[in-house]
C-alpha cells in the first residue's frame, strides 16, 4: 500500500484520516503487506500512529535510504534485508 501524501509539513490529507477505509485498506491483504510512506506524515493520523508504534515495537518497520524512491534495485535490497 503506498501512502503518497508524505510531505515536508506531516499533511496526511483526508483520504488517510478516514479509518473506514484504512480498515479496507489493510483487511484486504491475504497473506502480506507492504506499506510504503512517510513515518513522519503517516504519524500525524493516530490511527496510524498507533499501527506503526505496533510495528516498530514488533520490529516490522524497515527504514529505507533516502534515494530509495528513485531506485528500485535500492528497494528491493532495502526490503531483502
Amino acid at each position: 500500500m503506498s501512502c503518497v501524501r508524505s510531505n515536508d509539513v506531516c499533511a496526511a490529507g483526508n483520504l488517510l484520516c478516514d479509518w473506514q477505509r484504512i480498515n479496507v485498506a489493510l483487511t484486504r491483504a491475504k497473506k502480506k503487506m507492504i506499506l510504503i510512506g512517510g513515518v513522519r506524515t503517516l504519524r500525524s493520523v493516530p490511527l496510524l500512529a498507533a499501527m506503526l508504534d505496533t510495528l516498530q515495537r514488533d520490529g516490522c518497520v524497515v527504514p529505507l535510504p533516502a534515494h530509495a524512491a528513485t531506485s528500485s534495485q535500492s528497494l528491493l535490497k532495502a526490503l531483502q534485508g
